[in-house]
């Protein structure tokens, strides 16, 4: 019963001095009539949560439950820039209002004072919307306009810790979210999109734990400075770097693959190159500790 208190609270505020300073900022009420700045937030957030592709029926409908008598006529008189405006400063002061557990949804998660999952979420946008939010083109998430959600989880507590809302064309890479850090003990578990050996660095200097897939081309050296081939070695040493298990039905012979004999002029001599889908990259429980080398070695 205690988190549904904090979902009420975070609800009020939101609808309360949250669309207040909204509304301030955007201008969207120059007069106050029907409409005022709690009213109109609940009209259109709510009603689109609704119903996604709500009418002007519908929504004057949902406005008349939220305490303000309109037509179907001044619903669609809202449309303008400012209400866009207005929306979107309500949005991105919502992904601010953090709601979570004061205890640790797992056992395991308790050795971490934060377990942050970082991972993103692309939304097409109308073509109109292209110059704020630029998308990829094509047919994959939506042509011209694109807006990517960079989202972190904290999985002790359930809270949506932080939410970055980039163009839909920016790289995961890229986000600022690369540099954000979360304090000695925290934990980040990230997909390959993020990987890159700087910020893994960053992280380990910083007394943080990590956990992502390995980046295919990426050389594991330990501190005897030979590359190692990174299957064989998990199976024989406790390391810094984990791989899932195979299943009894997969041999594992057939996830590993020889490469090419062809090499790039950066590679290290006389070393067998192999690689694993299951293979994952982590500080966690590490005796050696992770540092990067010129080139893009993991030493």
């Amino acid at each position: 019963m205690e988190i549904l208190a904090k979902v009420g609270s975070a609800l009020q505020r939101l609808f309360g001095e949250v669309a207040e300073t909204a509304a301030a900022e955007s201008d969207v009420i120059q007069r106050t009539r029907k409409f005022t700045p709690l009213s109109l937030a609940r009209t259109f957030v709510l009603g689109f949560l609704q119903t996604p592709n709500a009418s002007d029926e519908k929504l004057a409908q949902m406005a008349v439950q939220c305490g303000a008598a309109v037509t179907p006529q001044a619903i669609e008189q809202r449309y303008t820039p400012r209400l866009v405006d207005f929306l979107e400063r309500l949005f991105r002061r919502a992904t601010k209002l953090v709601v979570g557990s004061d205890q640790a949804l797992a056992p395991i998660l308790e050795r971490f004072t934060t377990v942050t999952v970082l991972d993103s979420s692309t939304i097409s946008l109308p073509d109109e919307m292209q110059e704020p939010f630029q998308g990829c083109g094509g047919s994959y998430d939506g042509g011209e306009s694109a807006m990517k959600l960079q989202t972190e989880l904290d999985l002790r507590s359930g809270a949506l810790g932080h939410m970055e809302i980039d163009p839909g064309r920016s790289p995961d890479g890229a986000t600022s979210r690369q540099a954000a850090r979360h304090g000695q003990g925290a934990l980040r578990i990230a997909d390959l999109g993020h990987f890159a050996l700087p910020v893994l660095a960053a992280m380990a200097v910083a007394k943080e734990y990590f956990l992502s897939r390995l980046q295919f081309g990426t050389y594991v050296l330990p501190h005897s400075g030979k590359a190692v081939e990174v299957l064989r070695w998990l199976m024989v040493s406790a390391s810094s770097i984990t791989s899932a298990k195979l299943p009894p039905s997969q041999p594992t012979r057939s996830r590993l693959r020889q490469e090419p004999s062809r090499r790039s002029r950066t590679d290290p001599p006389t070393v067998e190159r192999r690689w694993s889908s299951t293979g994952s990259l982590t500080n966690c429980d590490r005796t050696e500790t992770p540092t990067v080398l010129a080139g893009g070695y993991l030493r």
